[in-house]
C-alpha cells in the first residue's frame, strides 16, 4: 500500500503531460509523420513510429486518443526533428529505464525532460561555457533552474551532455 500514493502522483502528473499535449496541440503520429515527409496520409503513423523505434522521434502513448504525441522541443523551427535530438536519445537510452525497449510509451524520457535542473540555469549554462568559469554579466543571469525540454531548443549541447553525465552517473551505480 505505501507505493499507492507515488502511483497515483505519477498517475497525476502523466495526466498533467497529456492534457498539455491536447491544450498545445503536439503532433499526433499523423502529424509527426506527415512532418517527417511520409510520402501518402496512409504512410504517416508507420513512418512515426518507425523514427520511434529508430530512436530520432520521441512520442509518449496516450490510449484514450489511441495515438502518440510528440514533444515539441524535439522540432526544429521549419518542422524537422532538430538535428541533435537522436544524440540526446541516444544518450537517454544509456540509461536503462530511458530505452525504447524499456520505455515504449515514452513517458520516463518524457519525464526526464520535464524535471527542473539546476545545472541548466541561465547562470550555470554560462559558467560552464566560459573558459574561467565566471560568466559575464553574473549578476543578470537567472540562477532558477530550467528543464532539459525549456532548454534544448536553444542550448541542446547543454542537454545532450546532461544526458550524458546522467547516464554516466547512472552506470556507475550499478
Amino acid at each position: 500500500m505505501t507505493h499507492a500514493p507515488s502511483i497515483s502522483a505519477a498517475i497525476v502528473y502523466r495526466d498533467s503531460l497529456l492534457e498539455k499535449a491536447r491544450a498545445e496541440a503536439w503532433p499526433t503520429s499523423e502529424m509527426a509523420g506527415r512532418r517527417l515527409g511520409a510520402p501518402a496520409a496512409s504512410a504517416c503513423k508507420e513512418l512515426a513510429a518507425k523514427e520511434r523505434a529508430l530512436g530520432r522521434l520521441l512520442g509518449v502513448w496516450s490510449a484514450s486518443d489511441r495515438t502518440f504525441y510528440h514533444p515539441p522541443f524535439q522540432f526544429a523551427s521549419d518542422g524537422s526533428v532538430h538535428p541533435r535530438f537522436s544524440e540526446l536519445l541516444k544518450a537517454l537510452s544509456q540509461i536503462p529505464s530511458l530505452t525504447h525497449s524499456a520505455d515504449p510509451g515514452g513517458w520516463e524520457r518524457l519525464g526526464w525532460m520535464y524535471e527542473l535542473r539546476g545545472s541548466l540555469s541561465e547562470l550555470s549554462l554560462a559558467e560552464a561555457a566560459s573558459s574561467s568559469g565566471i560568466a559575464e554579466r553574473e549578476g543578470q543571469l537567472d540562477t532558477r533552474a530550467r528543464t532539459p525540454a525549456e532548454v534544448f531548443p536553444i542550448a541542446p549541447e547543454a542537454v545532450v551532455a546532461l544526458a550524458v553525465s546522467d547516464a554516466a552517473w547512472v552506470l556507475d551505480l550499478e
